[in-house]
């Protein structure tokens, strides 16, 4: 690992993830890069998560739980978490997703040496029996602005980030997709990204889950490309198809 000391806070919204929280924070603590933080933000679940976190927190004083007063959406738990961060980078982890053990090492060195602000990596998906479905979603090795008009490539879990630019930008609260949606504002300044082919996160669908219903993924993207990004309904339809086309490939071929 070299001289690599940079601390990574590693933030993980948790509402009602009993089913898959210990696969996360398990994940988290196999990491071979060690100098890190998990702040996790408890949303006032309904099941045995807020249980389950504190268990994790008393064992290993590196994780922190911080608990919503009353139920506040993902976008606002990742903010808080941010805000309570005081790593140099930032990597994201939904309460369903898994790390591969060397993600965090490997995206570090990625970092240091390209000197880029951001970096994802590709994925695979497992069901919600952790077992394998599909094939891997490779990112390609460019990633622009341009790139995610048409595909959100960028897997939540799979960024580390700088910390001062998620402190500076926070994710809106008012979109379906809070996390493309600031992918689009980063993107726009435009930020410099690092782009990691290997597969470094294992992505879970769950039926039921916001990223499962496509019919609202879809009203969602074309709000997006009207609403946050102002463009006419000609490139709207443009770059929807181009969407819809990608998403077809991604899940059935």
């Amino acid at each position: 690992m070299g001289e690599l000391n940079k601390k990574v806070s590693i933030i993980m919204p948790v509402y009602n993830a009993s089913g898959t929280i210990r696969d996360a924070v398990d994940s988290v603590l196999r990491q071979t890069y060690q100098n890190y933080e998990l702040i996790i933000i408890e949303d006032c679940s309904k099941d045995d998560s807020l249980s389950i976190v504190r268990s994790y927190e008393q064992a290993d004083s590196r994780i922190r739980v911080i608990e919503n007063p009353e139920n506040k959406g993902v976008a606002f738990s990742r903010n808080a978490g941010v805000q309570a961060a005081d790593g140099d980078y930032i990597a994201l982890l939904d309460s369903d997703d898994v790390w591969l053990e060397n993600k965090l090492e490997q995206q570090i060195e990625l970092l240091e040496k390209t000197k880029a602000q951001f970096t994802c990596a590709s994925y695979d998906f497992i069901d919600e029996a952790g077992q394998p479905l599909l094939r891997p979603h490779l990112v390609p090795g460019v990633i622009d602005f341009q790139t995610i008009l048409k595909e959100n490539i960028v897997l939540c879990s799979s960024v580390c980030v700088e910390a001062s630019l998620l402190k500076e930008h926070p994710f809106h609260r008012d979109y379906l997709h809070e996390d493309y949606v600031l992918w689009l504002e980063l993107f726009r300044i435009p930020v410099l990204v690092a782009a990691d082919r290997q597969v470094l996160t294992h992505y879970r669908l769950i039926k039921g889950s916001r990223s499962y219903n496509k019919l609202r993924a879809a009203a969602s993207r074309w709000r997006i490309y009207r609403e946050f990004l102002g463009m006419n309904i000609f490139r709207s339809l443009y770059y929807f198809t181009q969407y819809t086309i990608n998403g077809i490939k991604k899940y059935y071929f």
